[in-house]
C-alpha cells in the first residue's frame, strides 16, 4: 500500500505542475491577447488621421495645379503682389 500511495503523491504533483504550467501559459496568452488588441485600436487611430492627412494633401495638391489659386494663396500668404502698385493687406477673419 505504501508504494501505491507514493505513486499516487508523484501522479499528483505532476499533474499539478501540468495544471500551473498551463495556468500560467493560458494567462500569458491573454495578456499577449490584451495588448495585441491595444495595439490594433492605436493602429486603427493612426490609420484615421493617415487618411484624413491623405485627403488633406490631394486636395492642396490638387489646388497647387490651379495657377489661380496658387496666385490667390500667395497673395493673401505671403503678401506676393504682381506689380509695384499693388497692395496687399491681410483682414482678420
Amino acid at each position: 500500500m505504501s508504494k501505491h500511495k507514493n505513486v499516487k503523491k508523484v501522479v499528483m504533483i505532476i499533474m499539478l505542475i501540468i495544471s500551473f504550467v498551463c495556468a500560467v501559459m493560458v494567462i500569458n496568452e491573454l495578456r499577449t491577447t490584451r495588448d495585441l488588441k491595444h495595439d490594433i485600436r492605436e493602429n486603427k487611430v493612426t490609420i484615421k488621421n493617415l487618411e484624413n492627412k491623405e485627403k488633406k494633401l490631394k486636395k492642396e495638391k490638387k489646388n497647387l495645379e490651379n495657377d489661380e489659386y496658387v496666385i490667390r494663396y500667395a497673395r493673401g500668404k505671403y503678401m506676393v503682389t504682381g506689380d509695384n502698385e499693388e497692395q496687399v493687406f491681410k483682414l482678420a477673419e
